[in-house]
């Protein structure tokens, strides 16, 4: 999650993240009783907002009490946000039945709140992964991005079963196209290179990451854990 602020994004309320987590219990019937106990701001993303939260459920057979995390969109983005993070939920429900070798948040549940979808995730342990060769706890900072990119690429049968392009041919065409037009001679030259290196017809779809940043990667102080990706809103997708 990018540790950032948009000044014109406007914060969700306590109330918002409230009604949230009610409707999640409501809609797993479970909790006839439910209770934010601590809610604390984890980040500002580019599109939604991180909440550390410690909710009660009772009755709570479906585990939704915890510490976890709300992710809930600025009300700015969330119209338009509402297939991407359709498609992350199911994508995360996806990487729970492959289990992967790399830790991720594991989904809860989502709910719609007006306009907003709303995930509720298990918090992953682990600190930010520091970028700074001699300063990386886990080896060599560039190998386990490395390595963590390439096993997200391996998950072919997950990428198949969600709704995005047919092919990676397709998904870069659609993606460069907000080089053009522009009238900037990098942006021009940018997309020229990119349309000279586009995936070849009928290569499979398979998952991206798009922002393996330090800050996504965490990892446990003493290695005990397998590092975890984090911050997947908007950038698994096909």
């Amino acid at each position: 999650m990018v540790m950032r602020r948009v000044s014109h994004h406007t914060m969700p309320t306590r109330r918002e993240v409230e009604r949230a987590l009610k409707q999640i219990s409501q809609k797993s019937s479970f909790g006839s009783h439910t209770e934010l106990l601590h809610m604390q701001l984890l980040g500002h993303g580019m599109h939604r907002v991180a909440f550390h939260v410690r909710f009660q459920a009772r009755p709570d057979p479906g585990n939704l009490s915890g510490e976890h995390v709300i992710l809930y969109p600025y009300p700015e983005e969330a119209q338009d946000l509402k297939v991407r993070l359709r498609r992350e939920s199911k994508a995360l429900r996806l990487l729970a039945q492959v289990n992967p070798i790399f830790r991720f948040p594991k989904l809860i549940d989502d709910v719609e709140v007006g306009d907003s979808v709303v995930l509720y995730e298990k918090y992953v342990e682990g600190v930010p992964l520091d970028l700074r060769v001699g300063r990386c706890m886990v080896g060599h900072p560039w190998e386990v991005v490395g390595e963590i990119a390439a096993r997200v690429h391996d998950l072919e049968a997950v990428a198949q079963n969600l709704d995005g392009f047919a092919t990676r041919r397709e998904h870069a065409l659609h993606t460069i196209e907000v080089l053009r037009g522009t009238g900037e001679s990098t942006f021009d030259r940018a997309y020229e290179w990119c349309q000279a290196h586009i995936p070849d017809e009928g290569l499979p779809t398979t998952l991206i990451h798009g922002d393996l940043s330090g800050q996504n990667i965490l990892v446990h102080p003493e290695g005990l854990l397998a590092p975890a990706i984090i911050g997947l809103d908007l950038y698994l997708t096909r």
